[in-house]
Formats: C-alpha cells, sequence, structure tokens
C-alpha cells in the first residue's frame, strides 16, 4: 500500500529575531503493509534529512497534519493536501522530491520567463487561473 504524509513545522528565530521566525509544510510518501510501517519510514527519512543537514535547520517540531493510505487512486486523481494562508500572501520556498532519485520519482513545475529584480529566481506561475 502506498502512504502519504502530510506535516508542518514552525522555524526557530535566527539569532533571536522574533521576525525571522517562520513555517511550512511537506509531504512524504512511503509503501508499507500497515500505517504503523509508513509512519516508522517517515519518521526515519525526516529523522535523516534533519541530521543530514538537508532540511529542517533551526526545526524543533514537525507535526503529522494526515497521512494518507491509497488503497486505490481514482482514475481522475485526487486532491492530496491543501493549504490555505489568511491575510496578506507571504514569501515561500518549495520543493519537492527529496530522498529519492530521478529514476524513481519525476516531479514536475510550471517555469516562468520572467525574472524577479535580484535576477536568480523566478516568478512562480499558475497552472490553472480561474476566471468568474
Amino acid at each position: 500500500m502506498i502512504y502519504i504524509g502530510h506535516f508542518s513545522f514552525m522555524k526557530n528565530p535566527v539569532d533571536g529575531d522574533e521576525n525571522q521566525a517562520n513555517h511550512g509544510y511537506f509531504t512524504t510518501v512511503a509503501e508499507g503493509d500497515s500505517v504503523e510501517t509508513a509512519l516508522e519510514k517517515f519518521d526515519a527519512l525526516i529523522r535523516k534529512l534533519y541530521q543530514d543537514g538537508e532540511v529542517f535547520e533551526n526545526v524543533d517540531e514537525v507535526f503529522l497534519d494526515a497521512c494518507i493510505e491509497c488503497k486505490e487512486i481514482p482514475s481522475a486523481g485526487f486532491l492530496a493536501h491543501y493549504v490555505e494562508w489568511l491575510g496578506e500572501d507571504n514569501d515561500c520556498i518549495s520543493t519537492s522530491v527529496i530522498g529519492a532519485s530521478e529514476d524513481q520519482v519525476a516531479d514536475y513545475y510550471i517555469e516562468s520567463d520572467e525574472q524577479d529584480e535580484d535576477g536568480e529566481s523566478f516568478n512562480v506561475e499558475p497552472f490553472i487561473v480561474f476566471e468568474d
């Protein structure tokens, strides 16, 4: 069975600057015979990523928001996780597929030709724009 784990975390402020505290979300995927096996794999993966210093710098706690057991994937697919921020938009850093090779997993994104003022990053383009 395939299991999808959705997690959230808070980052501690750097050098005591309360304005630098932030939060984030991430998703893990594992195969297992039971939800307990999947949760053990998620635990081991998160701890390894933390120890490797790849992610989770200044993170003390990670919270399980949901664990999804995929018995069968609907032919039309399904929305696996939804987050809505209330208030003004905030900048964020987003990535996908950490801990898997290109032979194991593929990720897709929409690239923008328009660079930000710093010339190093791109504006994120929407996949779908709904019009009233």
